[in-house]
């Protein structure tokens, strides 16, 4: 009995250890400069402006294609399309964890959002949202990434 007694600290101290060291450790895909090419699975918008929300506006956008330049501070994110003017976007990091990396452009007059998951708990490819919003319109790109290099 005295055994047991005396590995219940040690035990819990490991877990402390073991669950301070997951949280502390780095994302697998955040290394700087990796980049990844992103296709849109879905794309969802919700305005003011009637024509936003028509059928066309919704195919050109799912139809729109990320390139992804990862930091360690910030995103590089460009957006391609056939329809609409190519773009890119730095996207300042705000927040990283096991799970996910948060980051937003403040150089708009719109809250301007990305999130990358980190952890690959479904397997690939790697879930990412860009998300503009402004006081007439939200649009939020769901994206599937492929790490390229």
């Amino acid at each position: 009995m005295r055994a047991i007694a005396t590995s219940r600290p040690v035990i819990l101290r490991l877990v402390i250890l073991l669950l301070a060291c997951l949280f502390a450790m780095e994302p697998a895909n955040s290394k700087d400069g990796d980049v990844f090419l992103c296709t849109v699975s879905d794309f969802r918008t919700w305005s003011d402006i009637p024509s936003s929300g028509s059928p066309e506006f919704v195919a050109n956008n799912k139809a729109r294609k990320f390139d992804i330049q990862e930091f360690a501070d910030h995103f590089i994110v460009t957006s391609k399309s056939s329809t609409f003017k190519p773009s890119s976007t730095k996207y300042d990091i705000f927040q990283r964890s096991v799970y996910q990396v948060a980051a937003f452009d403040s150089t708009t007059f719109m809250l301007d959002t990305f999130v990358m998951r980190t952890a690959d708990v479904e397997g690939p490819p790697t879930k990412a949202r860009v998300t503009l919003q402004t006081p007439t319109y939200l649009n939020t790109w769901y994206l599937d990434c492929a790490l390229q290099n």
